[in-house]
């Protein structure tokens, strides 16, 4: 047996895969999570003639057709817990397997069939140095590996803002005023793009990103899909 391979089973041994949920020890298994916290998601289940929280403030941009979300969250819930390791603990490999989760469960519903590209919303560079990586592209990224769509880069934050927890919908909005702006915007031009971020609350993100692109670059179609949507929204 080679040493490198000695190692990683001695690795295993010693730190055995754990969930990153609850921290249980998934025996060398792989993945991210616990049969019991895999289960435990919530989906969103945004399905056509239900009500779908993104309707309203997408029809802001024009939007045609469905914009959804893979999962449900709430204060204190599982996919609180998923959003907090995917933003603050540094598991990057954590949100572009999510991609790649969410990507699988929209795949045959031909949600992706009539989109050109994937557009995340981007991290002020400053933030994204700090954190180390930006989750929303990570996740873009996940979804491209199943789909195959490329993965811009033109949208860009202009500035620095805070974050949008615990804001209200009208702080929120004033807090992504002029955020966002869009480089080669020619490239753009009659695109049918997919914006990508990791959870929808009021939308007033979203809304913000597609203002500047709507102003900066004339898309065919802006559309959403977020890993996480907000209850009550």
């Amino acid at each position: 047996m080679k040493p490198a391979s000695i190692l990683r089973d001695l690795v295993s041994v010693l730190f055995p895969d754990t969930c990153c949920l609850c921290g249980r020890a998934m025996s060398g298994a792989g993945g991210y999570f616990c049969p019991a916290c895999n289960a435990s998601l919530p989906l969103a289940n945004i399905l056509p003639g239900r009500f779908n929280p993104f309707e309203q403030p997408m029809s802001r941009l024009e939007s045609k057709g469905v914009s959804t979300a893979l999962l449900l969250y709430t204060p204190h819930s599982r996919t609180a817990q998923l959003l907090e390791r995917i933003k603050y603990v540094g598991i990057k490999g954590l949100p572009r397997y999510m991609g790649r989760r969410m990507a699988l469960e929209l795949l045959k519903s031909g949600f992706f069939e009539e989109l050109d590209v994937l557009l995340p919303i981007p991290l002020y560079f400053r933030k994204q140095i700090a954190r180390g990586y930006n989750q929303s592209e990570q996740i873009a990224l996940g979804i491209s590996e199943i789909t195959g769509l490329p993965v811009g880069d033109n949208l860009v934050a202009l500035r620095a803002h805070s974050t949008q927890t615990r804001k209200s919908h009208a702080e929120r909005t004033a807090n992504v005023e002029g955020v966002f702006g869009v480089r080669h915007p020619e490239e753009l031009a009659g695109k049918r793009i997919l914006l990508v971020d990791d959870v929808f609350t009021t939308g007033a993100t979203l809304v913000a990103a597609g203002t500047a692109i709507r102003r900066d670059a004339e898309p065919a179609n802006l559309r959403a899909l977020t890993l996480a949507v907000a209850a009550g929204h």
